[in-house]
């Protein structure tokens, strides 16, 4: 299963396109750079954040704020399922229509059709 195979579709929000150039800030060219984002950008629709999501985010008192930025727009933007490595951190924060999973998760529920 590969993003872009067509059996979903992936969402992230703009602050993950700038972290992710930042990671990549030494070992790739710029060209490697921007061919890597362009690709991902491709494959990825980005969800913008917001002011109210902001303060919604930060009124929930997480342990993370970060993650709980992300969850909120994804929130807001009505996704299925947020999908992270660290779930531990959504416990205090997961609303009950988006379930926080791992990939290997999203993984099994795609190959049972969903």
């Amino acid at each position: 299963m590969a993003l872009g195979e067509g059996l979903f579709e992936a969402f992230t929000s703009e602050s993950v396109i700038t972290t992710t150039l930042y990671l990549l800030r030494s070992g790739y060219t710029r060209e490697q750079k921007n061919k890597l984002i362009f690709n991902l950008n491709e494959k990825l629709t980005q969800l913008a954040c917001t002011n109210h999501l902001i303060k919604t985010a930060s009124l929930k008192e997480p342990s993370d704020f970060e993650d709980a930025l992300l969850y909120e727009i994804a929130a807001a933007n009505g996704m299925d399922y947020f999908i992270t490595s660290n779930t531990k951190d959504f416990k205090k924060i997961q609303l009950p229509g988006i379930p926080v999973i791992t990939a290997s998760q999203f993984a099994k529920l795609i190959s049972q059709g969903l």
